[in-house]
């Protein structure tokens, strides 16, 4: 775990890498699984598109189980967990967080599982409960759960905002910039798994939209950053002094790991792609693992230097 200390010396209570970790894949979970549910609905046939969709829905709790082993490394006692369900609080953001997450690692592992049993059909020799090979049911979950995965994703990054004492954390564009890290790390994923597997160029054109969709939410994500910056600047002498700390330390992991590697990088070489395949009419992705790859790191060491830099009052 990363310490943490004030300028006085003294150490706070902190949050170390084990929640950078549980943000980061519980962000893939998120955006997987919604990948999964909404890309299988307009590319319902049985071709390689359905197989793009089942493997964002078999990531997705894998994600999530990663997630959670983190979590619990970072609770220390992993069984006093379950008091947070014994013993309720309505007015906890922290509770009602973890209920939707139960709630929402319930769905993505039960639309796996049906996902597997509808793409295998009948096995005799390994044969699954019959509910779980309803097409039907399973398209239910999906559409159930989506709510609920949303939730979740903001969840993070409200988590930060509701820190009152915490001047780079209880700003709008916190929880913003975590938001939007669900959608970027997501899609990336699900590039990174298609290019390794040698699928990715016969489904350029059918992602098209897809990608699209993540170089604009890296655009998103830059300016929420530079938002970030410039509301902290022109705050309070609290919040000044907080952001005016954080951008003369944390010069490796923000600005040139999570900012220029993570945002400026991939957002060039995503919209000269784009532009070209718009002009010549054929599909362009240079170097889709390294492109992906990136965004995937940019996005951990965005989290990383706000989840550990941030503790500092």
């Amino acid at each position: 775990m990363v310490s943490v200390w004030t300028r006085r010396g003294e150490m706070n209570v902190e949050w170390g890498t084990a929640i950078v970790l549980d943000f980061f894949f519980g962000g893939m979970a998120v955006g997987t699984f919604l990948f999964s549910v909404i890309y299988g609905y307009f590319h319902p046939d049985t071709g390689i598109r359905k197989e793009t969709a089942r493997y964002a829905a078999y990531l997705s709790p894998i994600f999530m189980a990663v997630a959670m082993f983190f979590l619990l490394l970072h609770l220390g006692r992993p069984f006093r967990s379950s008091w947070a369900f014994i013993f309720f609080n309505p007015t906890s953001a922290i509770a009602w967080g973890a209920l939707f997450q139960f709630l929402f690692t319930v769905g993505i592992v039960l639309y796996a599982l049906m996902t597997y049993a509808e793409s295998r059909g009948e096995n005799p020799r390994f044969p699954l409960p019959g509910f779980l090979n309803n097409p039907e049911l399973r398209r239910k979950v999906g559409w159930f759960g989506l709510p609920n995965a949303v939730i979740v994703g903001i969840n993070h990054g409200l988590l930060l905002f509701t820190f009152e004492s915490r001047p780079l954390w209880n700003n709008a564009a916190t929880a913003f910039i975590s938001i939007v890290s669900v959608v970027t790390t997501g899609l990336a994923v699900i590039f990174l798994v298609l290019a390794l597997r040698g699928r990715l160029q016969e489904q350029l054109t059918t992602l098209t939209t897809a990608r699209v969709i993540l170089v604009g939410a890296l655009v998103a994500q830059f300016l929420n950053v530079i938002l970030w910056i410039t509301t902290l600047l022109s705050g309070p002498f609290e919040s000044y002094n907080a952001v005016i700390r954080f951008l003369s330390e944390q010069i490796v992991s923000f600005w040139i790991l999570a900012v220029l590697l993570g945002l400026a990088a991939p957002i060039y070489l995503g919209m000269r792609d784009l532009l070209e395949q718009k002009k010549t009419g054929q599909p362009v992705f240079r170097g889709a693992p390294v492109f992906t790859l990136i965004v995937l790191a940019g996005a951990f060491f965005l989290r990383y230097s706000l989840v550990i830099a941030g503790q500092f009052r």
